[in-house]
């Protein structure tokens, strides 16, 4: 069966499955299938009613819900990619009306406003601390990064490669490199300039991609310089932007007591216009930003010059709005906020001002996602309602590929009972696609898990010399990897700055295995329907580690038939 056939019938054995649920809302669902309104299967969960449903009525919409608003098989790529560019250009205006409103801000300040805003400023001053310390330690704090460049696509981007060619960085980040390459002793470099990023389209859910810029790989290492410092300074004031944990525990609170509300925001990172980064920042601080920023944009939208601050794909963009929003929430007098991004958790009796700060700054409230009353909030990926994790299994690459249907059947597993209808549709993929079992394990695209016990009976899981004939004897199982692009390299600190360096003899600094490695830019090739599975796996044996506890709590006890 196709993907789409695939995913109507998954729906059809979940309604099966969901005895405890409404007699009504499955014979609404079920008639949406029949009828394959797609619409209303990514937007049911409207028809709850609070005084009406129960909690696992609310939870089967959501995983309704889920089967589809994220699932890249019901995509049309060319009604998308509009619907991208629409809210691109709307996303511009909004920043352009913003700057025009600060911009008269200044000459006229509001009272209460500007009271407001000292305060959002002095925290945004305290948690990115002396801008001398950092520019001191700029060598220490860059990073190379994996990803696409302005002129190379994602396959010619990997930080070898970027290590051994000249760089292209914008013409205000010229100086700045050239200052960091003198710490390091290094006083003759010549990076090449440019004034735009490059624009593409990456999926969202079925309905729109979303635009996001390839950045200048110099620019781009000072960019993720801001980052690496912003993310330890912010870990100080009690925001680990490493760990999604804290905003999730506050979701989970939130929908017990309600005293915490949780906030999202539409197109926040698209939203953070030019004036606000230089209202509320230092003005050392602002200055480096601005420097290291894209002032314009190219690609499939066209060309133009940026009303925002910096886009997605900028390196500082996810710190730069965390930092906002931190401010706003201290600027409004809360002192439990926690802040991921644009997922903001606050108290309840603080959202007044907040929301009103984020408004006179241009931000638009996500009000299908924003949960300020209630028994149910939702945070970077966790839905909670009166204490329950209610988090749906979403649906999101059906290719066809034997790790993505593994990922596909690994996932739905823990919605199965013994001898449920969804497991049966689980099997039948199982068995059509001939997928191989594995034991259970942290990798949900490694197999199809199974018991470990029936795993050992049946031979998969087995002992053997793992680095060799002289190896130790561990337990392995043959999985699938994917294939890396990276190799090993050296981490000295000279070494980041290599791809800066262009010696006056011109020699070109050779990778081990770049000898063919063209030096000219490479073109630039669209990447809006790339996805996690796009890469090659191998299958290979990989020794076996004992799941975690999470990992355990996806399997459950329905088995796999052979």
């Amino acid at each position: 069966m196709d993907a789409r056939d695939m995913t109507y019938a998954l729906l059809r054995g979940y309604v099966l499955d969901s005895f405890e649920v409404d007699q009504t809302l499955r014979n609404l669902v079920e008639g949406f299938r029949r009828s394959r309104d797609l619409l209303r299967l990514a937007t049911c969960t409207h028809l709850f009613n609070w005084q009406l449903h129960t909690v696992n009525d609310f939870r089967f919409l959501r995983q309704v819900e889920a089967f589809f608003k994220k699932n890249s098989c019901f995509t049309d790529r060319s009604v998308s990619a509009a619907k991208a560019s629409e809210k691109f250009l709307d996303s511009e205006e909004l920043c352009a009306r913003t700057n025009r409103r600060l911009l008269e801000y200044l000459y006229c300040p509001d009272g209460q406003i500007s009271e407001r805003v000292k305060y959002a400023r002095a925290y945004i001053r305290r948690a990115l601390g002396s801008f001398e310390s950092f520019t001191s330690q700029l060598p220490a704090l860059v990073r190379v990064s994996a990803g696409a460049t302005v002129f190379s696509n994602r396959s010619h981007s990997i930080p070898q490669m970027k290590l051994s060619r000249r760089p292209y960085c914008y013409g205000k980040s010229r100086q700045r490199l050239k200052d960091m390459a003198a710490q390091l002793g290094w006083t003759h470099i010549f990076p090449k300039e440019c004034e735009t990023n490059r624009l593409e389209l990456v999926p969202k859910d079925w309905r729109s991609d979303r635009t996001i810029a390839c950045e200048a790989e110099g620019s781009l290492a000072l960019q993720l310089a801001f980052d690496t410092w912003t993310k330890r300074r912010l870990k100080r004031f009690g925001i680990d932007l490493r760990d999604q944990s804290r905003n999730q525990h506050a979701a989970w609170c939130g929908s017990l007591d309600g005293e915490l509300s949780t906030i999202d925001f539409s197109s926040a990172s698209d939203t953070v216009s030019y004036s606000v980064v230089h209202l509320l920042f230092p003005p050392d601080w602002a200055a480096f930003l601005d420097d290291t920023r894209a002032p314009a944009y190219r690609g499939k939208l066209g060309s133009g010059r940026y009303e925002k601050f910096s886009s997605m794909g900028n390196g500082s963009t996810f710190c730069l709005e965390t930092l906002i929003f931190c401010s706003l929430c201290y600027a409004s007098g809360s002192d439990r906020f926690l802040v991921y991004g644009d997922d903001v958790a606050i108290e309840y009796e603080r959202l007044p001002w907040f929301l009103k700060l984020a408004e006179f700054f241009g931000f638009v409230v996500n009000y299908e996602k924003s949960f300020t009353s209630g028994p149910f909030r939702e945070s970077c990926g966790k839905d909670y309602f009166r204490g329950r994790d209610i988090t749906p299994v979403y649906l999101r690459d059906l290719t066809g590929t034997k790790p993505a249907l593994c990922h596909l059947v690994n996932s739905l597993r823990r919605l199965c009972f013994v001898d449920s209808e969804l497991g049966a549709v689980l099997d039948s993929i199982v068995n059509e696609n001939h997928l191989p079992l594995v034991p259970v394990n942290e990798c949900t695209t490694s197999g199809v898990w199974i018991d470990t016990v029936d795993a050992s009976q049946l031979g998969f899981l087995r002992v053997r010399r793992m680095g060799g004939r002289f190896g130790p004897e561990v337990h392995a199982y043959k999985a699938y990897v994917p294939r890396t692009r990276h190799l090993d390299f050296s981490r000295d600190l000279r070494g980041y700055f290599l791809w800066f360096l262009q010696r006056a003899n011109q020699v070109r600094v050779q990778m081990p295995y770049d000898s063919n490695y063209q030096t000219q830019p490479q073109t630039a090739t669209q990447t809006s329907s790339a996805t996690v599975f796009d890469h090659g796996y191998v299958r290979r044996w990989v020794t076996w580690h004992s799941p975690s506890k999470a990992a355990r709590d996806l399997y459950l006890s329905d088995k796999v038939a052979v």
